[in-house]
């Protein structure tokens, strides 16, 4: 039996493009549309590693900005056609894209890294000391490494 994937990022990116297109006027081309960008985030004890996909973005477009428990990533896709054709059909639109993600750990702002590779903005999110989870070992009397014994002699008064 095949399994169906839901994706409501890519059905709310749909219906805001459906809205745009409702909002502009007859016979004009929007003058800007915001897109989602698709995106993924993981967490590990030491960071939150991030994904967006966001192919065609315009790389001197990309907008980072992170604050210790705020991330938003904003640009611009553009395309272009080859010089002297005519566009004949088109289903892509050059546009404006936006993401903001709440982080429910802290993390260290300063120390936000990106990389931008076939299409995908990979971006790791150090997590700040005070909000790394640290695991704690428990064992038992037998493991614990034998105690010195101190003998303390005292003086009667």
């Amino acid at each position: 039996m095949a399994r169906l994937h839901f994706t409501p990022i890519l059905e709310i990116g749909a219906l805001q493009r459906d809205l745009n297109r409702l909002l502009e006027s007859p016979g004009e081309r929007p003058t800007a549309t915001v897109a989602l960008a698709p995106l993924q985030v993981w967490e590990s004890p030491e960071a939150y590693t991030v994904q967006l996909l966001i192919p065609g973005a315009d790389r001197e477009s990309l907008s980072i900005e992170a604050t210790p428990h705020q991330l938003s990533v904003s640009g611009e896709i553009k395309l272009s056609g080859p010089t002297g054709a005519e566009l004949r059909y088109q289903e892509l639109e050059a546009t404006s894209f936006q993401r903001g993600l709440k982080l429910a750990r802290r993390i260290q702002p300063d120390k936000v890294s990106a990389t931008y590779t076939d299409g995908i903005l990979n971006l790791t999110l150090p997590k700040a000391e005070s909000a790394r989870v640290v695991k704690v070992r428990v064992t038992t009397a037998e493991d614990a490494p034998a105690s010195k014994t101190v003998s303390v002699e005292g003086q009667s008064a």
